[in-house]
Formats: structure tokens, sequence, C-alpha cells
């Protein structure tokens, strides 16, 4: 059974996976692309353009912090 924690967790990683996402189209629309359907991409994209990127990989870490603790 999940707990409240895991599902806040889970939830906090598709917002910064959707947030990474928007981050990558709003550079170029090729970036987007790549980082909606290659999930590798997105952590290229966040050493390529940190600036850019670092919102949505402190949410992603935060989410995967928090399904560790789960």
């Amino acid at each position: 059974m999940n707990t409240g924690l895991e599902n806040l967790g889970f939830i906090t990683v598709a917002i910064g996976y959707i947030t990474m996402t928007v981050a990558a189209f709003r550079v170029s629309f090729a970036w987007g692309i790549c980082a909606l359907l290659l999930q590798p991409m997105q952590f290229v994209f966040l050493f390529v353009h940190f600036k850019k990127a670092y919102p949505a990989a402190i949410i992603y870490v935060i989410g995967c912090t928090l399904l560790c603790l789960a």
C-alpha cells in the first residue's frame, strides 16, 4: 500500500519532469522533443542549459528524496 509520502514523491517527480520538459521546449523544439521522448536527454539538457533547468532539477531531486524517505 502506498503511503502519503510516496504519493507526494511521485507527484513531485512528475511535476519536475513536466517542468524540465517545458523548459526544454522553451529553449528549442528539438530539445523539447528529445526531453519528452528520451529521459536521459533531460540530464544532458540540465548540464547544457543549467540556468534554465535547475529549478526543475531541484523539484525532481526533492521528489526523489521523498520517495527514498517513504
